[in-house]
């Protein structure tokens, strides 16, 4: 164990620190595109993005098979670059350089140059014939995917897009507020014009408060002609008592008065009944 600092005539390897640093770096790039893509979660529920993400999902399928046959092609082509010329250009020196440079070709990032001065038929041969595959087959086929899923998902629903969207959520709430303003400032407007001068608000104060006036000696009318005729009432009420009593104290006293007539009429009769058995 050397320790550390180490010694001037010590050799340390850094070479499996180095891979731990480079590798952290490269777990760290990874984990960042994960995260980040994790926020396709959360932006499939925007309106006018859903569209798009359907789109994707509906041909995901059919792009693995596609992807597959096109890793097929792709590591065929490959193969044949690193066979022919593996051993005189450094892009092609090993499997993956080639399959990287393959890759810059279908991007148009490397010329036909190099290929063409060393190898005239082989080389110009096998980059026409790789252009051809990658720009006109394969991307004309994932563009076709595409192309169908978004046609069978635009017949099967409404889309909604951007100009949609914000139209709904924003130009018509705006629009409503902009109206509102609009209909504030012609009321004002319309109240400005009927704005009544110092006299004519002083002289509808006195209206309005003789009306009240009015009002309130017109109720207290009402309610001293409502007193007057309970009271009305009463008196003649009484009155008619007082005549009803006098009028049965009067029938008691003539019916007094008959019973002793009667009385005596009785006591008169009976003598003469008596004289008139005696000449019998």
């Amino acid at each position: 164990d050397a320790g550390f600092p180490t010694q001037p005539n010590v050799f340390m390897n850094l070479e499996p620190p180095a891979f731990c640093v480079d590798m952290w770096r490269n777990l760290l790039g990874v984990t960042v595109a994960v995260a980040w893509f994790k926020s396709i979660k959360y932006a499939r529920h925007i309106p006018f993005l859903v569209h798009a993400f359907n789109c994707f999902f509906l041909a995901l399928p059919d792009m693995v098979s596609f992807f597959l046959v096109s890793f097929i092609i792709f590591f065929g082509f490959a193969l044949a670059h690193f066979m022919v010329y593996a051993n005189d250009m450094q892009e092609f020196s090993t499997l993956a350089a080639t399959m990287l440079t393959l890759w810059k070709q279908a991007m148009g990032d490397l010329s036909a140059r190099p290929l063409e001065q060393r190898f005239s038929y082989s080389g110009s041969t096998l980059f026409v014939t790789w252009t051809l595959v990658s720009l006109f087959v394969l991307l004309n086929g994932f563009l076709g995917l595409l192309k169908d899923a978004f046609t069978r998902l635009l017949s099967s629903g409404e889309r909604v897009t951007l100009g949609g969207f914000l139209r709904q959520k924003a130009v018509g709430p705006l629009r409503t507020v902009f109206q509102n303003q609009f209909l504030k400032l012609d009321e004002t407007a319309a109240r400005a014009d009927t704005v009544l001068t110092q006299d004519e608000i002083t002289r509808e104060v006195e209206a309005r408060a003789q009306e009240d006036e009015d009002d309130t000696v017109f109720k207290e009318d009402v309610v001293a002609e409502e007193e007057r005729a309970k009271t009305r009432r009463a008196t003649r009420m009484q009155e008619r008592k007082g005549v009803l009593l006098q009028a049965l104290l009067t029938l008691s006293r003539e019916t007094s008065v008959i019973s002793r007539r009667l009385n005596t009429l009785q006591d008169t009769e009976a003598p003469l009944a008596n004289d008139d058995e005696f000449f019998d």
